[in-house]
């Protein structure tokens, strides 16, 4: 694949999703401040345990810090996060995506399906069946879930002791923190490392540059990428297993840009990035 072309960095957004962006993070910081105000701690949230070793084919596997399956949210203020949620998302979805969550959020808002059972299903406790029978896409359903919980898990982190130390040393294609598939990359400006950033949790770690995220292959015969003319964009891609990955080179944005990321803002003015790989016949995630 040869290079693509795009506008500057930063992406420019239409207004519908800078809309949705700037909710998103005046979401967040209420949960943040909600919890801290209420005085809750890791441990009420279902957080339980620090890391530790287990066996998957005879051989150590280091977990992360924390389990989905063990996280418990206050269901009240869960509950009031997903419905905002899900109304900022119907602002940008098509009218039938759009009137499908809708409804799915009235039912929520209800009580007649509890947020503690979305999340059983998001975590994989339980099967989709109540977002099919109700018509809800996979794919949507765990979006808006994944934007749900990651100030939770954000806040966790922020939270505990000894993260830190142990994110350092964390070597794994899963993040260090919530064990979730990260969406995103940046190489640094200092020497080009590559760390992943996970759409849960926001957790960054470092990760082989030249391996695949996804099939952690790394002969160099099967990596490769295409990148974006003019801009610090770049899409990894393996055909080994025809999955790619979005990347920022940091070292491409002129000094006058540098800056803090704002990850949620490159990946929403770069969909169309997506949509090129994807035809290529890559796909981005399991």
């Amino acid at each position: 694949m040869g290079n693509s072309k795009m506008n500057a960095y930063p992406p420019a957004l239409s207004p519908d999703l800078k809309k949705l962006y700037h909710n998103l993070e005046q979401h967040y910081l209420w949960i943040n401040k909600e919890l801290t105000a209420e005085g809750y701690k890791p441990d009420d949230l279902g957080y339980s345990r620090p890391p530790f070793i287990s066996k998957k084919n005879n051989n150590p596997v280091e977990e992360s810090f924390v389990s989905l399956k063990q996280i418990s949210l206050p269901e009240t203020i869960a509950s009031s996060l997903f419905k905002e949620i899900c109304h900022d998302f119907a602002q940008v979805l098509d009218k039938g995506d759009a009137e499908q969550l809708q409804i799915f959020s009235k039912k929520v808002s209800a009580g007649e399906i509890s947020f503690a059972h979305l999340l059983e299903i998001y975590s994989g406790k339980k099967d989709l069946k109540v977002a099919k029978a109700h018509s809800l896409k996979e794919e949507l359903f765990a979006q808006v879930m994944l934007f749900t919980l990651r100030p939770f898990i954000s806040w966790i982190r922020d939270n505990i002791k000894g993260f830190t130390n142990f994110k350092e040393s964390w070597q794994q294609n899963t993040c260090p923190l919530c064990g979730a598939i990260p969406e995103l990359a940046r190489l640094t400006p200092e020497q080009g490392k590559r760390l992943l950033f996970c759409w849960l949790c926001g957790t960054e770690w470092r990760f082989n540059r030249f391996t695949c995220l996804y099939c952690q292959e790394n002969l160099a015969e099967g990596q490769s990428y295409f990148a974006v003319k003019d801009t610090p964009y770049r899409v990894d891609i393996c055909d080994n297993c025809n999955h790619y990955l979005k990347v920022i080179d940091q070292r491409q944005i002129p000094e006058k840009q540098a800056g803090p990321l704002t990850w949620l803002e490159n990946d929403l003015g770069t969909l169309h990035l997506d949509k090129l790989a994807e035809k290529e016949g890559y796909k981005r995630n399991y």
